[in-house]
């Protein structure tokens, strides 16, 4: 049997009479190759006068697996400090289960706690990137499965269950729990953040919206592999080129229409009522990024609440490139949907109305209803 140590648990003292500490040792059987952790505690009872141990229990745990990517725990691999940094070399240790990743220099070293912006082990390449999830955002370690201008990532976390394993490989062996590994999948337009989806046609569509119509057609199933993503991705950059050409520089910036999509809600009191509409909204942005002097170029939509989610939602952005620099007008329209299919709005803006602004593309938000006895209607009002 090959084994590897480390410890990963060191707990110090509990009580004034009550120590405890322990270790966990992963360990590879070489037959069934198999890798598994044995934690060994100590838990000590009492102490003489002259501090010898008067008692200590032990226990001990095994669990199939290990937190750590790979076995040995400890691979020769490449780190980037930062975006700045060159590549350095060491040997490398990268923990699943808590996200941490250790470099030592040389054998007899510890190993120090590092948090790079990218990593390579066992020819797997690690990207740091800020994933936003139930409303918190944290640094986490991504594979690049597709490096294109929109990305395809991969994370993996790992967790313990505890309890026997019910899987074949585990047959006549005793353990405590194992270690399982969770997948998750996310697309990053440019620099916006990366979005959560399901390997799914419907998941991955809904992501890519600006070209789901043309994509869908080559995508027949539902359920998608990796590669079919990344063949997707590719067409996808390259419908979004081909029409870039046509748009205004802010119009392709992903950041931007991400947070604009993400803030902007469907006001309850016009999708309960089935009110659908389109709102003009005029802003700047100064030469430091920062949007000023936000309006509403278009007529009262009858207090629906539309203008107010445009206005809240372009005053919270964060801080754009300066090079946007400028005047603008957004348009947004509110799409109501029930059975009868999507109502969108047919009133626009005159020319006259939006002066010199650069007119960028328009952004849609969408509710549905099931209920065939919702009737619907546009509103478009009049200046006060």
């Amino acid at each position: 049997m090959i084994r590897f140590t480390a410890i990963l648990h060191l707990a110090g003292v509990l009580t004034a009479l009550q120590t405890a500490h322990g270790q966990c040792i992963v360990s590879r059987d070489s037959v069934t190759r198999q890798v598994f952790t044995t934690c060994h505690s100590y838990e000590a009872n009492g102490l003489t006068t002259g501090g010898t141990l008067l008692a200590s229990a032990h226990s001990q745990q095994v669990y199939l697996g290990s937190e750590y990517f790979t076995f040995p725990i400890w691979q020769e691999g490449r780190v980037q400090l930062d975006q700045l940094g060159q590549e350095i070399s060491c040997q490398l240790s990268y923990n699943l289960k808590t996200n941490e990743v250790r470099c030592k220099l040389d054998e007899n070293s510890a190993g120090k706690l590092i948090s790079p912006v990218e990593f390579t082990i066992n020819n797997a390449k690690f990207v740091r990137r800020t994933i936003r999830a139930g409303g918190v955002s944290t640094n986490a370690y991504c594979t690049l499965l597709y490096n294109g201008q929109t990305q395809l990532l991969m994370t993996m976390s790992r967790f313990l269950n505890t309890g026997q394993p019910g899987d074949g490989y585990t047959k006549g062996v005793v353990f405590n729990g194992a270690y399982r590994t969770k997948t998750s999948y996310y697309i990053q337009k440019g620099n916006a953040r990366p979005e959560l989806i399901s390997l799914s046609k419907s998941s991955v569509l809904a992501t890519l919206y600006e070209q789901a119509d043309k994509l869908a057609q080559r995508l027949p199933n539902e359920k998608l592999t990796t590669d079919e993503i990344t063949e997707t991705l590719r067409q996808y950059d390259s419908l979004m080129l081909a029409s870039a050409g046509n748009k205004p520089a802010l119009s392709t910036d992903a950041l931007f229409n991400q947070e604009l999509r993400n803030r902007i809600q469907y006001p309850a009191i016009a999708w309960r009522e089935g009110i659908y509409s389109r709102v003009y909204a005029g802003f700047e942005i100064n030469p430091q990024g920062q949007i000023t002097n936000v309006t509403i170029l278009s007529p009262d939509n009858g207090g629906f609440g539309f203008e107010q989610e445009v206005k809240q939602a372009l005053k919270k952005l964060p801080l754009l490139k300066p090079v946007y620099a400028g005047m603008y007008a957004l348009p947004v329209a509110f799409i109501f949907a029930n059975q009868a299919g999507p109502q969108a709005p047919i009133n626009t803006l005159t020319a006259e109305r939006l002066g010199d602004r650069i007119v960028l593309d328009e952004i849609k938000i969408s509710f549905s209803v099931s209920k065939s006895a919702v009737s619907s209607r546009e509103v478009w009002g009049y200046y006060k």
